[in-house]
């Protein structure tokens, strides 16, 4: 059983797998673990919570679909003022099909789009709201500085060839 953090770890994507581990991790830290899936995966949802709790630590289950906006700007003002503040969020839809391009219809691929894009924009657009006073600081990436990095990767010399690059603003802790 860990000691209780002030914060809460919020799990899009709260499945049995990759979700799950990432929620029990989480919780075992001692933050709250707010577990979010669709609906229709309510109950499987609940179990996972029940799991966390019977390991002496706080989660809890939310089924909502992380594609409906109005639902998560609901989820993220309940979990802020009744749980706890977002410490954490995850981001962990699972949108893998697996259609060829020439089968596949507008409807899967908006689905899709949905699922693993939108859903996306709507966590970080709620657990960012001040990216404009970021932005002035300097505590988010500039465009301008992601794209000379671009370029800085498009023009690297072959004799010293990265073929990943991690960027981060300078008030960043990590």
């Amino acid at each position: 059983m860990s000691t209780v953090k002030p914060g809460a770890c919020l799990v899009i994507g709260a499945g049995a797998d990759t979700g799950g581990a990432i929620a029990h991790a989480f919780a075992r830290e001692g933050y709250q673990a707010c577990l979010a899936r669709r609906p229709r995966n309510a109950d499987d949802l609940e179990k996972l919570a029940e799991s966390i709790r019977a390991e002496g630590n706080i989660a809890h289950a939310t089924p909502v679909d992380a594609r409906d906006e109005d639902a998560m700007i609901a989820l993220v003002e309940r979990i802020e003022t009744e749980i706890a503040p977002i410490e954490v969020a995850v981001f962990n839809i699972g949108a893998n099909v697996n259609f060829p391009i020439t089968e596949t219809t507008g409807r899967v691929y908006r689905k899709v789009w949905e699922m693993a894009a939108f859903s996306g924009f709507l966590m970080g657009r709620e657990n960012l709201p001040d990216v404009d006073a970021k932005r002035d600081e300097e505590a988010i990436l500039s465009p301008d500085a992601i794209a000379a990095n671009y370029v800085m990767l498009h023009n690297q010399p072959r004799s010293a060839w990265t073929h990943e690059l991690d960027l981060r603003p300078w008030k960043e802790n990590w």
